[in-house]
This record gives structure tokens, sequence and C-alpha cells, in this order.
């Protein structure tokens, strides 16, 4: 985020001590990518096409907070959460129909419903348009700072309650993470 918004947004060029810190934090990655650390059993997620994948999502949500800063400063965040939420349903609708499988809005449950509108409204929309107002505020890259910690929760909150496996190379790469 920090390249991105240094290139894209004409912010301050990073100093040394900041490339540092990208190079600290990165090779923390580095570290978890090369010992295969995710906490899961071997194949799936814990493979080379997963954390590909994750990387993947990293980079993209860079890319969408600086490209909120950018474009989306001015824009209403309901607005643009309910855009968000109106565009995603659609999605939806038309692969299931390219999937062979019509989406039926009969056969959902009116708890079904609640559950989808409580979803949206609460927690994706809620979220998305506290995130806009951030990344307004504070900029793409301050913004982005608490999703460093959610890892390390994820990793802890999973060894304890789902007796996934916490080992040092994690530990290591996550400490490297953080202080990068």
């Amino acid at each position: 985020t920090a390249i991105l918004a240094t290139t894209w947004l004409d912010e301050e060029p990073l100093r040394r001590v900041q490339l540092a810190g990208l190079a600290v934090a990165f090779a923390g990655v580095l570290v978890l990518i090369a010992t295969r650390s995710s906490g899961l059993s071997d194949g799936g997620a814990s493979g080379l096409p997963g954390q590909v994948m994750a990387l993947a999502v990293a980079l993209l949500t860079a890319f969408s907070a600086v490209y909120a800063r950018r474009y989306l400063g001015a824009t209403d965040p309901v607005a643009a959460a309910g855009g968000q939420i109106t565009a995603s349903f659609v999605v939806v609708g038309l692969t299931r129909l390219v999937a062979g499988e019509p989406l039926r809005l009969g056969a959902v449950t009116s708890q079904g419903w609640l559950a989808v509108v409580l979803s949206g409204a609460l927690g994706l929309s809620a979220s998305f348009i506290l995130f806009l107002k951030m990344i307004v505020r504070h900029g793409p890259t301050a913004t982005l700072l608490a999703l460093y910690v959610m890892p390390l929760t994820a990793s802890l909150l999973g060894g304890v309650f789902l007796n996934e496996t916490i080992t040092l190379p994690m530990v290591s790469g996550s400490i490297l993470v953080l202080a990068g």
C-alpha cells in the first residue's frame, strides 16, 4: 500500500527507514511462505497456490484502498457501499445462471433473507462505510495497518479454539511483519 500510494497518489517518497521496514515485513512473509507455515494440514490453502492467492488478495486490497482514496474520496460512503452490495448480488446471480443453477429467490427462507440482510447491512456495508471514511481521513496506508494484526489474531484463535499448530516459523514471520 505504501509503495502504491507514493506512486499513484503523489504522496511524499518513502524514506530509507520506511523502505527498510517494508523489506523486514516482506521478509516475514517470505519466512511464512518458505516454511509453509499456515497452521493447516498439508495441501489446500497451505500449498503454494493458496499462499500465492493470499498475496494476490493483499495486493488487490492495497490497490483498492489507493483507488478509493484517489477516486472515491468525495463519494458518499453509504452510496458506495450500496453500489458494492448491489453489484455483488448481480454478479452472484449471473454466475449462478452461467453455471446452470438459476437463483431462485423464493427458495430462500425468511430466516435466510434476514441473515442476508443483516450480514449485508451490518457486516459488509458498515465495515465498507468505515473503511472508506478511514481512507479519506487517514489515507490508505494507515487504514490498512489494522490488517497486519489479523493473521496473528487468527493464528492465535485457531491455536486456542481449533487446536491448529502454531510453529516457530509462524511466530518468527509474524514478528518480522509486525516489526516491519
